[in-house]
């Protein structure tokens, strides 16, 4: 099996334990250990920020939480206690970028990674996953945000970062409407120095961040200024400002439920989407050998 293994359970402490602490990946800060390779991580014990025991599958060498979406809701929304909280969702464009190095470290030195796309689920039952299930963000967003404010037992604070600042308004009046929240900061995705925007995200006191800026982007920006990010869940989210703006459509619930979303994205997109998808299928191919010795060792 490809799955971590799981070894005794751990008593609940009240100083959280990093994903990849127990074997020495990882320092007891939460930053990787110099010279520690996502192979050094293999066969260790996954312990979630609440103290019990969480199983990751290696998907194309990425140890991507093997759950149910409501397990990731409910994992994602752990309030931040120690810093910022990098929350990423690996899909098919995931996939293809996985060639930069930097972009694999943000992944591997994330605290929660999440399967949104059919090809790294259908990836990671190969490799012997037993609970994975496709959790779009689009449709977690939400629910993270609302379980959240439940752990806080108070409104949660939103900053929103990315896309337009037009579609960014909208998305964030429609966000106050379908859940309980505090939209305190609104930011367009399109900035080269980054000082003053961070200044002002922290300057808010954010419960969660969530980023739209695109993967990878999103993912190498969040990680490389982790230090300078507000105690706060991070959550990367691609395009879903432009859902919830109602300025994308979503597929039908037929679709989506089968896995089958990427079909009617494509349809409606095809000149913007077509690469993406036709090297995404090449390279969950590619991965499948991968996967099959995974799931042999």
């Amino acid at each position: 099996m490809a799955l971590v293994r799981q070894g005794s359970p751990s008593k609940p402490s009240a100083v959280a334990v990093g994903p990849l602490e127990r074997c020495g990946a990882l320092a007891p800060s939460g930053r990787a250990r110099s010279g520690a390779p996502p192979s050094s991580w293999q066969g260790c014990l996954i312990v979630s920020h609440a103290g019990d025991s969480r199983p990751t599958v290696d998907v194309a060498g990425i140890g991507v939480r093997d759950a149910s979406t409501e397990d990731v809701i409910m994992q994602a929304a752990i309030p931040a206690t120690h810093g910022a909280r990098l929350i990423y969702a690996l899909h098919v464009g995931g996939l293809d970028s996985l060639s930069d190095p930097a972009f694999r470290r943000a992944l591997e030195e994330a605290d929660l990674v999440y399967a949104d796309g059919a090809a790294v689920v259908l990836l990671a039952r190969i490799a012997g996953s037993g609970s994975i299930t496709r959790s779009a963000t689009t449709d977690i967003g939400i629910p993270v945000i609302r379980e959240l404010g439940r752990q806080l037992a108070r409104t949660p604070r939103v900053a929103m970062v990315g896309g337009q600042i037009q579609t960014t308004n909208k998305a964030a009046d429609a966000l106050r409407a379908q859940v309980d929240c505090e939209v305190v900061l609104v930011e367009n995705g399109y900035f080269d120095d980054d000082a003053d925007l961070l200044e002002r995200v922290n300057s808010v006191k954010p419960d969660i961040v969530v980023v739209g800026l695109g993967m990878p982007k999103e993912a190498l920006w969040t990680h490389s200024r982790r230090e300078d990010l507000p105690t706060a869940l991070i959550l990367t989210c691609g395009g879903w400002f432009g859902f919830l703006a109602g300025e994308e459509p979503r597929a039908p619930q037929l679709l989506r439920r089968t896995g089958m979303e990427w079909s009617y994205r494509l349809a409606h997109d095809f000149p913007r989407l077509r690469r993406r998808y036709a090297v995404g299928a090449w390279l969950t191919l590619r991965n499948i050998p991968r996967q099959l010795r995974e799931r042999r060792s």
